[in-house]
């Protein structure tokens, strides 16, 4: 903002998984982390960004494909992206 004075596109495009055969295997911090990287830096950033975005400015959430069809092996990435 210092430098360009405005922010016309917002682009979401974070994300971290961590390999899980079951959803035994799945650690709680790994699962928290997830969540806050995937899903939850969306709505911050988005929250930081609104006040610097007009009229026609466009916000762009990325996702995945495992968001429609899932991931054996990626199951709490599979929701993180299922949330966005």
């Amino acid at each position: 903002m210092r430098r360009f004075k405005k922010l016309d596109v917002l682009v979401k495009n974070a994300a971290i998984h961590y390999a899980a055969k079951t959803l035994e295997e799945i650690t709680s911090r790994n699962f928290l982390h997830s969540f806050q990287v995937n899903f939850f830096s969306y709505f911050f950033v988005t929250k930081a960004a609104l006040p610097h975005l007009k009229k026609g400015a466009c916000i762009i959430n990325s996702a995945s494909v495992v968001a429609f069809r899932g991931s054996a092996q990626l199951i709490d990435y599979a929701a993180t992206k299922g949330a966005i």
